[in-house]
């Protein structure tokens, strides 16, 4: 009985943690990240290459 209740609080606390959500911390959609960068030149180049990184 002992071992279904550790496992069941063990399931139940892995089920939570993982639903938590995460901060997200992306640099690359603002406007000064690698992306913005790379539109801009295939912009200016008019070579869409660069935004296919």
């Amino acid at each position: 009985m002992n071992i279904l209740l550790v496992l069941g609080t063990l399931t139940l606390g892995g089920i939570i943690l993982s639903l938590m959500p995460k901060k997200a911390s992306a640099h690359c959609d603002t406007m000064d990240g690698p992306a913005v960068k790379d539109g801009r030149k295939a912009l200016e180049t008019e070579n869409i290459n660069y935004a296919y990184k």
